[in-house]
């Protein structure tokens, strides 16, 4: 579906907000992303395939919570997404935002997930934010590295706080925050 790429430059890539259009999109990307899983067997924690009802249900999420849902294309295709979640959606908590980044197979490692992190870190404090983080799966090292080259720090770990089948993994928290000078 995606062939393998270089570097995409800023030039090359359009970042726009998610609509009823990009559903399909969301859903192939996020499912481009998981790990194989033997065809029938049901593995107990394996992520499960994102549908075209739940991605609905994660578009309108965001339009109903006022958090931005972005999608990035290269010469038209969309290839990658950004989620600003909210932490806790509870009172007190409307401040931070949990990204989540996830880029179509073919395209890992091109920039595109620094340039998608890079924008939700500018436009942040504009959205209301004042503090953004990142849960990832201590084995998504290409994640951290990502977050970490951006300027998120360990914030905290969850030790084995991820199952997938007989293996678990840590959840690490990175976080990041912002101020009004600049600085992060």
């Amino acid at each position: 579906m995606w062939a393998e790429r270089g570097a995409v430059t800023t030039a090359e890539l359009r970042i726009d907000a998610a609509g009823p259009a990009d559903v399909q999109d969301i859903a192939a990307i996020y499912n481009s992303t998981l790990p194989p899983a033997p065809a029938g067997i049901a593995i107990p924690g394996m992520p499960r395939r994102m549908g075209l009802e739940e991605a609905q249900g994660w578009l309108r999420l965001h339009e109903l919570s006022h958090r931005p849902l972005w999608v990035a294309r290269s010469a038209g295709q969309a290839i990658a997404w950004l989620s600003h979640l909210g932490y806790f959606d509870r009172p007190g908590c409307e401040a931070t935002a949990e990204l989540a980044v996830y880029v179509a197979r073919g395209w890992q490692g091109c920039g595109i997930g620094r340039q998608l992190v890079e924008r939700a870190v500018a436009h942040a404090l504009d959205g209301g934010y004042e503090r953004l983080l990142a849960q990832i799966w201590s084995d998504n090292h290409a994640s951290l590295a990502l977050f970490s080259k951006a300027g998120f720090l360990p914030w905290g770990r969850l030790p084995g706080a991820v199952r997938i089948g007989a293996r678990r993994c840590d959840m690490v928290i990175l976080g990041m925050e912002l101020r009004r000078d600049g600085a992060a």
